[in-house]
């Protein structure tokens, strides 16, 4: 099967995909940096992608909190990401965090952004975390569905985001685990 770059994707890739730690593929860092700065970019004008990238290449080390998972299609093609970060633009007392969660736009709606969130809430599961938080513009309802409950909103350049929990404890067994289909 011919690899498809990243960048020439279409409705047409195939639906399934595994989900993998970005530290077992770091020639994915910039596709995935560049993705991060794209979407989410305008939350913090300030940082350039080259800091973005830098940030994201501190997450393949092992040891910490924070921890990049990617969706990747059967040939190896990345598709999406989320990452797990001990901190966000908001609430700094409450740790740890579902943060920038990306999908590929032809992608979109075909449950790459719900596998990727629950991965990571696995994840902080894993690392002894009993409760994650995330905040978001646009997404409450799609977070909602996935076991997410609204503590709060907070304002975000110039905007107000919603603040969400969520139990790691929800977690099912294997479902949507790293590494799997």
């Amino acid at each position: 099967m011919q690899s498809t770059s990243p960048d020439q994707l279409s409705s047409s890739v195939p639906a399934p995909f595994r989900i993998e730690r970005l530290a077992d593929f770091p020639q994915y860092v910039d596709v995935i940096a560049g993705w991060q700065h794209a979407e989410f970019g305008y939350l913090d004008p300030m940082q350039a992608l080259d800091e973005r990238r830098a940030k994201l290449a501190e997450s393949l080390c092992a040891g910490g909190v924070a921890t990049t998972l990617i969706a990747l299609t059967a040939d190896g093609t990345p598709v999406g990401s989320a990452s797990l970060q001990s901190k966000t633009l908001v609430l700094p007392n409450l740790s740890p965090w579902l943060s920038m969660v990306v999908t590929r736009e032809p992608l979109r709606g075909r449950g790459i952004a719900s596998a990727l969130s629950l991965a990571v809430v696995a994840e902080a599961k894993r690392l002894n975390f009993e409760t994650i938080y995330l905040f978001t513009l646009e997404q409450e309802s799609l977070y909602r569905r996935l076991g997410w409950k609204t503590i709060g909103a907070a304002r975000i350049v110039e905007r107000f985001a919603v603040v969400m929990s969520r139990p790691t404890e929800l977690m099912s067994r294997g479902r949507f685990g790293i590494g799997s289909d």
